[in-house]
């Protein structure tokens, strides 16, 4: 029987509609999508994995940075069944 996995490239509440800034992500909401501490996600802004900018004083990821770094870790990794 093969499982199937919810595609992780929505908005954290559940699809775009739900407001929120269309281009970018707050750092918890890319702690919550991709399951990693704050410390990971600086490493990840800081080695060019995720694209990110300064809005206002805050550090924003753009959304399709997160979505393309889940794509790529998605492809890279098997996705095994039980």
């Amino acid at each position: 029987m093969a499982t199937t996995t919810a595609q992780r490239t929505t908005c954290v509440c559940g699809g775009c509609t739900c407001g929120g800034d269309p281009l970018f992500y707050d750092i918890p909401d890319v702690m919550r999508i991709l399951g990693i501490s704050k410390k990971s996600v600086e490493k990840l802004i800081s080695s060019g994995d995720l694209d990110s900018t300064l809005v206002l004083t805050r550090r924003k990821v753009y959304r399709q940075s997160v979505s393309d770094y889940l794509a790529r870790s998605e492809s890279a990794t098997p996705v095994t069944t039980c």
